[in-house]
């Protein structure tokens, strides 16, 4: 039987914009292995990428048959696509940064988003993507295990 704390853990792990940054913290406070917790939430987040671009793909072209929803996004893909032309040869580490530092909202959610908004590469954006959420994990577990302090 599966024990309810590791739902807890799992639920969060796949909560937009909590991800790895909340489950890891709960699953060492549950005194699970930080290494296993690292190993499971990484690969889980990893995992996400791939089904949020799919996602994205159905609902997109759903939502934006509605005339309303249509112009605002139109108008923010207009707007992001302009300001991230002097930004696009930074791309790749830009967004692996972004995902990489473990801020809410910075996670695998915003920046599969964002690469879907700006058109990228898939397996570029799935790449870069991937390195920021291994970056987020190594320096939540740290922060969790008290290698690195915040204060």
């Amino acid at each position: 039987m599966i024990e309810w704390k590791i739902l807890r853990i799992l639920f969060l792990c796949v909560l937009p914009w909590v991800e790895l940054r909340g489950a890891i913290p709960l699953g060492a406070a549950y005194n699970y292995n930080l290494y296993h917790l690292f190993v499971a939430c990484v690969i889980i987040d990893i995992l996400l990428i791939p089904l949020i671009f799919l996602f994205l793909d159905f609902v997109i072209p759903i939502i934006t048959k509605i005339d309303f929803v249509d112009r605002i996004y139109s108008y923010a893909v207009k707007k992001a696509r302009k300001n991230y032309e002097k930004y696009e040869k930074y791309e790749i580490i830009g967004l692996t940064l972004f995902v990489g530092v473990p801020l809410p909202g910075s996670g695998v959610y915003s920046g599969t988003l964002i690469a879907y908004v700006l058109g990228m590469d898939r397996k570029k954006a799935f790449c870069s993507i991937a390195l920021g959420a291994l970056i987020a994990g190594i320096i939540v577990t740290s922060i969790t295990a008290g290698v690195i302090s915040i204060f």
